[in-house]
Formats: structure tokens, C-alpha cells, sequence
């Protein structure tokens, strides 16, 4: 018999299959046990540690011994179903296939790192045998931790894989092959696919330079018939490499594009037309260029010029093409300018950052041109990904990040990318001198800036997360110029952007190394404190603009509301703490505490009372604080240090004879050691209770609860079930109705609880609210499985467990353990293995 080390092949891409000669082996007595082997069989030459694997198969599971025994059991399971011998064991440490068995995966990896480190020549073999093995993503019914992410790194890997095999099938002259497989990258991987451009005729491939991301804007640039079309963008973001890859090479005399450097001229009316006539290659002559420039274009036939950097002389260069374009009436101008030129006819092609996969594509290209062998470990590709998340797909800061190569590792990259004006320096030859580094691109751009406009430029670096109108204008007190006419033309010197909402609101930003440029400014100014301070007025603006969104708009269009600003929030959070204005701190908690806290943002709403306490003067103020403090100490699961916020809300509300408050510290407190199961307690609250308010409502709910806890249970659930069949659909006491859900649900009433959550699931869903939310799907899952729904109950109970997880609330620990629970009751269910192929990390809304 063949030794099991030689015949086994484990068939990753696609379903999982072991195939043994004329044997298959697809299925597995456990979905655990399929896991395992794909985890072994994806890395077939390493001693997996037990550890690690017992993580890896039971991630809920905290008891390693049973993490372990349970290993072992399935390691029984693939003995039987594959040969005892397949396995190698280091005693009790770790597991690895034994030697000479293989997986596609592991095959794919090998013959990428072949290709990478082979000439041109020996290249092509090893990617297109790569290319073969990937049949379809990794174990695609799969969504368990391990399988996401091993699958996202086979895509990125993928698609290099593709993406240098394309350049090499063009480089041999298969054309119609490179095409296909441009197809099968676009069409199989649309969020992925970054090929180069075809190399067509009349679209050179810029002296070999590989083209990443702009394939839409060559096409809108080939296909464009009008007669001016300005190209523009920031400094780096490739406008000049955009019209000589899109255009028929640029030719000194005769017909075809015309390339006209204009980075040199400073003065229009003298140089503008000298600068093409030395394109034009024209004689001179006695006759003025421009008389010259206008006969030799008029004896072209279609004449086009591309008129490259034109930015500096805008304001007299513009008048001058108007006018050409007049003189010469078969003349068609590309222009590429960090702004527009603003006459009548211009259309404008505005160049956006590259899409994250050309330019990781870009990124790795220039980088092992540099350094061959640089990131060629599959493992350092999330290094990549995020040094190019950092670097925002501006194609300057790629290829000078991606220069660094030669002395830097990917680790060291990212570390190097805090600051990115000193790391993004080219420290060789640059032909272009505006593109040695990105601080000299900027330099170019802002010295076309009048003094003014580069003082609110400097201002506006203040902001993160981006800006409103009304939030500049504040930043910008003081300034001569008019801030609207300011951001107009920020905006067209490509230094700020503008994206409009759907209700067609701007909201204004930076580039990260704009904004680093322009805080470099501000901290020369003098002006830096001065507009941090203007900049917390924003904070306190907005604080009140979302208050009044909220009276007159709801909690959805709120949330979205404070949602864009918590970048400045929490900016303003930084200066305040520093400068002691406790007023602007408590003003913010006071405007946006709760809206924080019903919400996802716990953090900042704990950080905004860390901040403020113990000073807090006006008791009034005080009393407020305490009642949030220990509104999040309880949803924490921190009971006793809720208490005592409580009771001192409660301490001072009886000192100032606020009866009102009196009412809701008591509610607080009495519904605390009722769920505590301190009775006792409770009573001695609730008779307070009696004493400041006769609510029959409340005072009856408290009563009800405490016979409940005490053991009399027959009275709440009658009562529980007559309010939540009378109250379909009404949120108003909505905390209560999840107290009598989960009543009901513990004594078996899961159809009265199914129906009112359906009732009120799309007013939960509008609020925003995380917490009550996951409380919900807990309900949810609990009712689902009642009906057997096994599908939907995990979904609903895994949906739970990580909203309570990411909050950090005091539900985290009892949703976790109902899902253990859940799938300790259901392992051997039959279509369990199906289930957790399933994706996982739904919305609420989806369930």
C-alpha cells in the first residue's frame, strides 16, 4: 500500500475534498473536524501548536484541559477518515500533516513566492499554474475567524497574482489571453481588480511604468469630444501621468498630442506661448510666438495640446487659451492644473484617490522594483494593506512610501508613516523636482495661495473626521476674506474636498497629508491656541445644532448627525482637558451625554464625565452627573458604584426638593436591587417612592417584581401578558416591556413575546440604541428557537453576544454564555455542520 504521505490532496478553493488516488473523502462526522484539517493542511511543512488549534475550534471555550481533550477527539475522527498515519506530533505540543502530503493552498502559496523571486523569464510558468489552482475563494460556505481571514489573504494574494500575470502575457505578445484574464479579475473580484491598462495602440505604456486604478478616467479622457477638459487634482494624485496614458504619444511636430510642460513658466503673457512653440518645434522667426503658435496649428488638422501643470498661471494663462481656442477653431486643449482655469466651455476630470486594491497593486509594484524580494511572505500582506490605508491612494505618496523599500521592512513603513511629510522623501534622482517629496508637491500649491487664503488653510487643520460650513466659519473668526468664498477656492486648488449627504448638505476635508502641511502652518502662525479654542466653540455649536435635530428630526437623523463630528468632539475633548475649561465639558455632556450613551459611544460619553468630575460646582449640575454616571456604571455591570451615584442623586435631590428627581433616582434604584435580587432593599426604596409620587403604574410594576423575585410569579405573568398584547407596537415604556418579555419568555410565553417584538423591531432598529438592541436579539434568538428556526436563534444569540462584547456591557458575560449554551443544546443537530458555514455578523435589521 503507498505511504498516505505521498497520495493525500487537500482541496481547499471551493468545498473542502481529500482525494487519494481513485478515493475522495468530502464528508466529515464534525464541521470542527473539517476546520481542522483545512488549518493543517493550509500550512502542511508547521507544527501547529494544540494551543493555538484548541483557540482556533472552540474560540468561546475558556477550560484548555477540555480545549484539549476535545483536540484530541477530533484528530481521532480525521485518523479514521484518512489513515491514522497522516499525522506528525511533537508529544504534547503540536500537530502538522505529516511530510509529502499537500493542499492547493499550500501549492498557491509556493508557486506565488516562485513568481516572485523568478526572472521574467522562469515567471510566467509558476503564475499561470497559481492562477489554475484557484478554482473559487476558500472554503466560500465558511465564515468561522480563521477561514475570513486566511480567504481575504488568498484574494489580495490573487489578485497579484493576476495582475503581474497579465503584464507578462502582454510583455510575450498573448494579447487575447491578458484580456481574459483582465475579465476574470474584473468580473470574479470587482472590489479587488486593479489590472494595468491595456497596452493599445495610441496608449503607451508611459517607458514600462506600470498604471494602476485609472482605467474609468482613461476611458472618460479617450472618449471626450468637447474642446477644453481640465484635469485636476492635489499635487501626486497622477494628472500628467493620466494624459500621456490616455492620449496618443505626445510628438514634436505633426499631428497627434502636443505636450506642452508649463511647470517653468511663471508668467503667462510671456511664456505661455513661447512654451509651445518649443513644443511646436518651430523656427524662430520675426513674426511674435503667438502669431507663429496660431499658424502652425491652424495647418494641423486635429490638433491637440496637452497643456501640463498650468496651475501657476491660471489667472492670465486662462484668457490666453480662451483666446487660442477662438484664433484656432479645430484646436481641442487638455490642460492638467491643480485647479481649474474657470472659462466658458472648460469641463473638469477631478482625479479622486486611487481605490484601495490598485493601490496596494501600485504600492507592490514599485516596491519590488526596488527591492525584489520585498514582502514576498502572503503573511505581510495585511502589513501592506494598512501602509496603503495610510497613505490614502494618493500615487505620489505610494511610490515614495513604496521607494523606502530598499532599507525598510513593511512593519518598519507603517511605523515610519506617523509623520508622513518627513518619511515621504525621494532621496534619489528625481527628474521632476515638485515630485521629490510630497512637502515639495505642497510647497508648489501653496505658494499660489494670497496670504489670506493660506491663514484659513492653516486654520482649517484643526478639524478631523472633515467639516460643516457653519463649523469654519467659527474656526475662522476673524479672517478678512469671506470663509464660503475661502472653501470655493481651497476646493478648487484641489486642497480640500466637498461630499454632499443625501439631503444635499457639504461636508468639507482634508487629505491626512494636506492637513499635516497645513497644521505645520498654524503652529508657525501663532495662531494655533487661538483657533483650538474657536475650534471647541464649533464642538459647542454642533452640540446644539444635534439637540435641535433631535427636537425636530428624531434619533436616526441625530445619530448620523453626531456621528460625523465625534472625530471633532473628541479633538475638542483633548484641548478642553488641557485647558480646564470644565464649563465647555459639562456643556457637552450635557448636550450629547445621553445621545452618546444610547448610542454606541460609551467610550466617549465615559471619557466626557471622567473629564468633568469632581468639578462640578452648581448642584443641579451635579445631581445630572450623577444620574449618567450611574445610568453607564449599571449598563457595566458596575452595580454598587451605580448605588452610590444613585443615592447621592437622590441625596441631592431631596436637598433641593426636586421632586421630580426624587421620583427617577428612587425608579433607579428600587429597579437595581430588584434585578440584584435584593428585595429587602427594593421595599425600603419603593415605600420612598410612595411617599413622592402616587404612580399606581410604577408602584404596582415594583410590587409585582418583588413577589416575583419572592417566588409569587402567577399575578406579573398575567399581568405581563394582558400589556404586551395591549401595547403592540408602543415604545413608550419599552425598558419595562423587555423586563415582562424576558418574564414571559422564562416561563414559556414565546408567541405574546415574538408578536410584540415584531410590533415595535423597526422603531428599535431607528433608535440607534446598540444596547437595547442586542438585548432584543437575545429575545429574538430565544423565540426562534422555540420554533425551531436553529438558523436564525444562532444568528439572533451571536448578534447578541457581540454587541454586548464591543459595548462592554454588564450583559457580556450572560450572552456569551447563552450562545455556549445554545450550541452545547444543538451540536448534534444535522444540519448544524450547514449552519456554521453560514455568514455570521448580521445587522439586526437582516435577522
Amino acid at each position: 500500500m503507498e505511504s498516505v504521505a505521498t497520495t493525500w490532496f487537500i482541496e481547499l478553493f471551493g468545498e473542502l475534498r481529500a482525494v487519494c488516488a481513485e478515493k475522495s473523502v468530502e464528508k466529515f462526522r464534525t464541521d470542527r473536524c473539517r476546520l481542522l484539517l483545512a488549518i493543517l493542511a493550509a500550512r502542511p511543512e508547521r507544527m501547529h501548536p494544540r494551543e493555538e488549534l484548541g483557540d482556533l475550534l472552540w474560540p468561546d471555550e475558556d477550560d484548555r484541559p477540555l480545549q484539549l481533550q476535545r483536540l484530541r477527539g477530533e484528530l481521532s475522527e480525521l485518523g479514521t477518515s484518512l489513515g491514522k498515519d497522516i499525522f506528525e506530533k511533537s508529544g504534547n505540543r503540536g500537530v502538522k500533516v505529516r511530510s509529502g502530503i499537500a493542499s492547493d493552498v499550500s501549492r498557491f502559496d509556493q508557486l506565488f513566492l516562485t513568481a516572485a523571486r523568478a526572472t521574467p523569464e522562469q515567471r510566467l510558468p509558476a503564475l499561470e499554474a497559481a492562477a489554475a489552482l484557484y478554482k473559487d475563494d476558500l472554503l466560500p460556505s465558511r465564515y468561522d475567524d480563521w477561514t475570513i481571514r486566511e480567504r481575504e489573504r488568498l484574494k489580495v494574494v490573487y489578485c497579484d497574482v493576476l495582475t503581474r500575470l497579465v503584464l507578462d502575457l502582454e510583455a510575450v505578445g498573448r494579447a487575447d489571453e491578458a484580456r481574459a484574464l483582465r475579465h476574470e479579475l474584473v468580473s470574479r473580484f470587482p472590489d479587488l481588480a486593479a489590472p494595468p491598462a491595456p497596452t493599445t495602440a495610441g496608449a503607451p505604456a508611459l517607458g514600462g511604468d506600470g498604471y494602476y486604478g485609472r482605467e474609468e478616467k482613461i476611458l472618460e479622457v479617450r472618449e471626450w469630444r468637447g474642446r477644453l477638459l481640465t484635469i485636476t487634482g492635489p499635487g501626486g494624485m497622477g494628472k500628467t501621468r493620466l494624459s500621456k496614458q490616455a492620449l496618443s504619444p505626445p510628438a514634436p511636430t505633426g499631428e497627434g498630442a502636443i505636450f506642452v510642460p508649463l511647470a517653468e513658466v511663471s508668467d503667462a503673457k510671456s511664456g505661455f506661448f513661447e512654451a509651445i512653440h518649443a513644443a511646436l518645434a518651430l523656427p524662430k522667426g520675426d513674426a511674435p510666438p503667438r502669431d507663429q503658435v496660431v499658424y502652425a496649428l491652424r495647418q494641423k488638422t486635429a490638433p491637440l495640446l496637452i497643456l501640463d501643470n498650468f496651475e501657476q498661471i491660471v489667472t492670465h494663462g486662462a484668457p490666453l487659451v480662451a483666446r487660442l481656442l477662438k484664433d484656432v477653431p479645430a484646436l481641442r486643449c487638455l490642460v492638467t492644473s491643480r485647479r481649474r482655469l474657470g472659462i466658458a466651455g472648460e469641463q473638469e476630470l477631478p482625479l479622486e484617490p486611487l481605490p484601495h486594491a490598485p493601490s496596494v497593486a501600485l504600492f507592490l509594484d514599485r516596491a519590488r522594483r526596488a527591492r525584489p524580494d520585498f514582502a514576498q511572505n502572503p503573511s505581510a500582506l495585511p502589513l501592506v494593506e494598512e501602509i496603503v490605508a495610510l497613505l490614502q491612494g494618493l500615487p505620489l505618496a505610494i511610490e515614495l512610501a513604496a521607494a523606502r523599500s530598499v532599507v525598510l521592512g513593511p512593519m518598519q513603513m507603517r511605523d515610519q508613516l506617523a509623520s508622513h511629510l518627513r518619511f515621504l522623501v525621494n532621496r534619489r534622482h528625481a527628474s521632476n523636482e515638485r515630485h521629490r517629496s510630497l512637502r515639495a508637491a505642497l510647497d508648489w500649491s501653496i505658494h499660489l495661495l494670497s496670504p489670506e487664503l493660506k491663514r484659513i488653510f492653516a486654520r482649517l487643520s484643526v478639524f478631523r473626521g472633515g467639516w460643516s460650513l457653519e463649523a469654519a466659519e467659527t474656526v475662522c473668526q476673524g479672517c478678512d476674506m469671506e470663509v464660503l468664498n475661502a472653501l470655493d477656492e481651497l476646493h478648487s486648488h484641489s486642497l480640500i474636498t466637498v461630499a454632499f449627504d443625501e439631503t444635499e448638505t457639504p461636508r468639507y476635508d482634508m487629505l491626512v497629508v494636506i492637513r499635516e502641511y497645513a497644521e505645520e502652518l498654524l503652529a508657525k502662525s501663532g495662531e494655533l491656541e487661538e483657533t483650538k479654542a474657536q475650534h471647541a466653540q464649533s464642538v459647542e455649536e454642533m452640540a446644539q445644532r444635534v439637540q435641535v435635530c433631535f427636537k425636530e428630526q428624531g434619533v436616526g437623523p441625530m445619530q448620523r448627525l453626531l456621528s460625523k463630528d465625534l472625530d471633532n468632539l473628541r479633538r475638542g475633548m483633548d484641548w478642553a482637558e488641557k485647558a480646564k475649561r470644565y464649563d465647555l465639558l459639562y456643556s457637552w455632556l450635557h448636550m450629547l451625554g445621553g445621545k452618546l450613551f444610547e448610542g454606541e459611544h460609551w467610550r466617549d460619553f465615559e471619557r466626557l464625565m471622567d473629564s468633568v468630575d469632581g468639578h462640578i460646582e452648581d448642584e443641579r449640575a451635579l445631581m445630572r452627573f450623577c444620574s449618567l454616571r450611574g445610568a453607564l456604571l449599571r449598563r457595566q455591570g458596575k452595580e454598587d458604584a451605580a448605588a452610590l451615584y444613585w443615592d447621592r442623586w437622590l441625596e441631592l435631590a431631596e436637598r433641593l426638593q426636586d421632586t421630580e428627581a426624587q421620583k427617577w433616582a428612587l425608579v433607579q434604584l428600587i429597579d437595581q436591587y430588584i434585578f440584584l435580587g435584593r428585595t429587602e432593599g427594593a421595599c425600603i426604596y419603593l415605600e420612598k417612592y410612595k411617599i413622592v409620587d402616587n404612580d399606581f403604574v410604577n408602584i404596582g410594576y415594583f410590587e409585582m417584581m418583588i413577589d416575583y423575585k419572592n417566588g409569587k410569579k402567577d399575578e406579573l405573568i398575567k399581568f405581563a401578558k394582558k400589556e404586551m398584547q395591549e401595547k403592540l407596537g408602543d415604545m413608550k415604556d419599552l425598558t419595562m416591556m423587555i423586563e415582562y418579555a424576558s418574564i414571559l419568555i422564562e416561563n414559556g410565553h414565546f408567541r405574546v413575546v415574538g408578536s410584540y417584538i415584531n410590533s415595535v423591531i423597526d422603531s428599535i432598529l431607528s433608535s440607534g440604541n446598540k444596547f437595547i438592541s442586542a438585548k432584543i436579539a437575545n429575545l429574538m434568538g430565544e423565540c426562534f428557537e422555540h420554533d425551531k428556526d436553529i438558523k436564525r436563534s444562532y444568528l439572533c444569540y451571536e448578534y447578541a453576544a457581540r454587541s454586548h462584547a464591543e459595548l462592554g456591557s454588564r450583559n457580556a458575560d450572560s450572552s456569551k454564555k447563552k450562545l455556549h449554551e445554545f450550541l452545547t443544546r444543538h451540536k448534534n443537530v444535522p444540519e448544524w455542520g450547514l449552519l456554521q458555514g453560514q455568514k455570521t455578523c448580521y445587522s439586526l435589521a437582516e435577522l
